[in-house]
């Protein structure tokens, strides 16, 4: 999630998994290109701060389903742009160059960064596209990059000019950098060779992009800096490691350790560099470091005058600091499972079309139930599914309580699926169905290897179809024991 301050673009990358009512936990970082299956928290748009421009920096109506923030910080020029879990990207804000308005057709997007009159976004195949002034060649994407991680940055020269450059780590976990200073731009040299990556600069898994200086995150927790040092901002302090996220201001570095604990370099004022604590991750501007910490909430550091209060709360899962405002994503309010499994499950599991299965779960409290929400993997092919709610028989289903359909399921998602009411009750059994009816393709959803959980049951029936639907009396076919799935029954 993205940051950035008053006449220079940071960028931030935080390598944790936040999962709702628990802590951010650090993970391994992975080479591989992102991927719109994978799990995201997605949430509303909140901002705060802005000033004079606060009216034109209010998130539009409807970013209640966003998995991604970048709050611009570039001067007298405000913007920010949000991804939405569709994978499309969202702008406000009346940026002078455009930057607010992303390219039409850009979609499948992970991941948006915002740098100095330009936008980059990068795309679940690995591919980034730019927009915004191009000035210093910041839109031109090199050829054929495909990138795991992006950063935008750069600062505003004399007359206005636009000093942007970007960084992009390959799959290769090499880093690339475009943007580069020509003739009479008023931006002083310092977009020059000094910005190059260090030769042999390898085993790369995040990149921040500050005003004139550049950081890496490699997989062994070390930071790597280079460009513009003339307050220490590009050199971490010796024997820095544990590191799991990064972030670049004007003449400031932060870095945020395994343990929770942040350190800074660079130009601090009176009060010195942060000393904060359980921090997942941070977001720097010039004059304002933004911290979310592991319980999600909020904290500021070093803020201007207008920067503002951020929100209370602790249910927030990104943050992106800006000039003299902030973004953050506030987690969408999770619907108990009364029966069944609100997890992504490890293993992809499928069933032929017109072949039904059904997991057994114990209902964990009692209460009026009527959706059930499946989560389908991004493999899967169904153009209809309909699950049920199945009465216990005996360690196999018995009568069909509730059922319900979507012709439009969409697959590395959620899908909420609305069921006829049913009543059930804390410590029953019950059995959670799913059928993609005979030629309506294939469903692929994600359940235990088979084994290593408790019973499901296939349906004897293999040619159930659309008008018939799942069948009132569950005739067996073959048993196994991977529930439970990616299924559960919950009350809205």
């Amino acid at each position: 999630m993205r940051r950035h301050g008053r006449n220079t673009w940071t960028s931030t990358v935080a390598i944790i998994a936040l999962a709702l009512g628990s802590a951010a936990i650090a993970e391994p970082a992975s080479a591989d290109p992102p991927a719109t299956g994978s799990p995201a928290v997605h949430g509303t748009v909140v901002a705060w701060g802005g000033g004079s421009s606060a009216a034109a920096l209010t998130p539009p109506a409807g970013l209640d389903d966003v998995v991604d923030v970048a709050a611009s910080d570039v001067y007298d020029n405000p913007y920010d742009l949000a991804v939405s879990a569709d994978g499309s990207v969202v702008g406000w804000g009346g940026a002078v160059h455009g930057e607010d308005r992303p390219p039409a057709g850009l979609d499948h997007v992970v991941d948006v960064e915002t740098g100095a009159g330009f936008a980059l976004a990068l795309r679940d195949d690995g591919t980034v596209a730019a927009w915004g002034a191009n000035t210093t060649g910041a839109v031109d994407v090199p050829a054929g990059l495909h990138a795991i991680a992006i950063a935008a940055g750069g600062y505003r020269g004399v007359s206005g000019s636009e000093c942007g450059y970007a960084l992009a780590v390959t799959t290769e976990r090499t880093v690339v950098r475009w943007g580069a200073v020509g003739p009479n731009l008023g931006c002083y040299g310092d977009l020059g060779p000094a910005l190059d990556p260090p030769a042999g600069l390898t085993d790369v898994v995040a990149v921040a992009a500050g005003e004139r200086h550049a950081l890496a995150l490699r997989a062994d927790g070390t930071v790597v800096g280079w460009g513009s040092d003339v307050v220490g901002q590009a050199t971490p302090p010796p024997g820095l490691t544990g590191v799991v996220a990064i972030s670049a201001g004007q003449d400031h570095s932060v870095a945020v350790k395994s343990d929770g604990s942040v350190v800074g370099w660079g130009v601090w004022g009176e009060s010195g560099p942060p000393r904060a604590a359980d921090i997942a991750t941070t977001s720097s501007a010039t004059g304002s470091d933004v911290f979310l910490r592991r319980d999600g909430s909020i904290a500021i550091y070093r803020g201007f005058g207008d920067f503002g209060t951020p929100p209370a709360g602790s249910d927030f899962v990104a943050v992106s600091a800006g000039d003299g405002h902030g973004l953050a994503i506030e987690a969408a309010p999770t619907d108990p499972a009364l029966v069944g499994s609100s997890a992504v499950q490890p293993r992809v599991d499928a069933n032929p079309a017109g072949t039904a299965e059904a997991f057994r779960s114990t209902a964990a409290s009692s209460g009026a139930a009527s959706v059930v929400r499946l989560y389908l993997d991004q493999s899967s092919t169904a153009r209809e599914v309909i699950v049920g709610v199945y009465a216990d028989a005996g360690r196999k289903p018995g009568r069909l309580l509730a059922t319900g359909r979507t012709a439009a399921p969409a697959a590395g998602d959620w899908n909420a699926i609305g069921v006829d009411p049913v009543q059930v009750v804390a410590g029953q059994p019950y059995w959670l169905a799913v059928l993609t009816p005979a030629k309506s393709g294939m469903v692929r959803f994600r359940d235990l290897p088979d084994g290593a959980g408790g019973p499901t049951q296939t349906s004897a029936q293999t040619s159930l179809s659309s008008k018939a639907g799942l069948p009132p009396a569950w005739r067996s076919g073959t048993d196994f024991a991977n529930a439970p799935a990616s299924i559960y029954l919950a009350t809205r």
